[in-house]
């Protein structure tokens, strides 16, 4: 059997069992929320986007001029995180230290800054002055007015990074070192997909775009020719092609384990 187990395992490396999407454009005034959930009842999310040619098929959606309308693109509060996302370093519980100046209500921005003892919510594309922090934790204030990019950018080239909080000593030196005046920290707010980068108003009613996730079937066949030694010929191995069958779902299930695969065999006996 090892003849067999070699000839089945050069040919399925390269099996494809992805997912696609299928992108609709609706066009239905109505809010962030009201439009995920629609799609959510009537086809899978709001639109995703995850590959270059997902993007090429939402733009073919979108016509020409592009509709404006609601993807499934959202950020709330919880998403903040520091630059140096390295958890283990800090020393409260799963990298939540939060000391936030409460912004007006829904007030989203991007880039977290330091003020008093607290942070604070901020447009990225303010300058202010800014701290970095080399890589025993020490700070370093910079009194060179930038955007929040560009600090991180300075600071890395210069120092380690944008100054990470760890705890209420780090808070309170740096309080210290920057006497009252708010500065840039390395504190940044992420987007992430509805499903699993700035957007207006979500109460604004507008239409939207959906996806429908649709599993990609593809038919795979293989042509195998076996030579065997007994002078009987196949009929002498009614389980060869069982046997031909449970090695090909077997190395088919180890490359795409979330898939389900039907095998059908066609045999062929030809003389030479």
């Amino acid at each position: 059997m090892g003849l067999f187990g070699l000839i089945l395992l050069t040919g399925f490396w390269a099996l494809d069992c992805s997912v696609i999407h299928e992108y609709h454009f609706v066009n239905l005034l109505l809010t962030w929320d009201e439009a995920k959930a629609y799609c959510r009842s009537s086809y899978s999310d709001l639109a995703s986007v995850h590959s270059d040619e997902e993007q090429k098929l939402l733009y073919q959606v979108a016509g020409t001029p592009i509709s404006k309308g609601w993807i499934g693109l959202h950020h709330t509060r919880n998403n903040w995180s520091w630059t140096l996302e390295d958890n283990h370093l800090y020393s409260y519980e799963d990298g939540t230290f939060e000391k936030w100046v409460d912004p007006p209500p829904g007030t989203y921005k991007q880039c977290g800054s330091f003020i008093i003892d607290q942070w604070s919510q901020m447009n990225c594309s303010e300058a202010l002055n800014f701290v970095c922090q080399n890589a025993d934790f020490k700070y370093f204030l910079i009194e060179r007015m930038m955007d929040w990019n560009k600090a991180l950018e300075y600071c890395r080239i210069n120092y380690t990074d944008l100054a990470n909080i760890r705890s209420e000593t780090d808070k309170s030196d740096l309080a210290n070192l920057v006497d009252g005046q708010r500065v840039w920290i390395g504190l940044h707010n992420r987007w992430r997909w509805s499903d699993s980068l700035v957007f207006n108003n979500c109460s604004l009613q507008q239409p939207f775009y959906c996806h429908k996730v649709l599993k990609q079937t593809r038919r795979l066949m293989v042509k195998i020719r076996i030579g065997m030694s007994s002078p009987y010929g196949l009929e002498d191995s009614t389980n060869l092609h069982q046997v031909i069958l449970k090695q090909i779902h077997q190395e088919l299930s180890k490359q795409a384990p979330q898939q389900n695969f039907t095998l059908m065999w066609k045999k062929e006996l030809t003389e030479e």
